[in-house]
């Protein structure tokens, strides 16, 4: 399934490893939601285990969207 979005979303498991003191609005691609403002943007990091070898890896992710109260996006959908 497309989700319609263009950048990560780094949430409350990802630490941050740096602030831009850049933010910007996020509109959702449906109609029930009011558009998020001023959310900043951030350098990140979170882990992933390989599924295959357990081998653990740094992910870093350069321009990501912080929703602090959210779930980590990439183990959501099982990356």
């Amino acid at each position: 399934m497309d989700s319609h979005a263009d950048t990560c979303c780094a949430g409350a498991t990802a630490a941050i490893i740096e602030y831009t003191d850049k933010t910007c609005d996020v509109s959702l691609f449906s109609k029930e939601y009011s558009a998020m403002q001023n959310i900043p943007i951030i350098k990140a990091t979170t882990a992933y285990d390989g599924a295959e070898t357990g081998e653990m890896f740094i992910l870093i992710m350069g321009q990501a969207l912080y929703l602090s109260d959210s779930p980590n996006q990439m183990r959501a959908n099982g990356i």
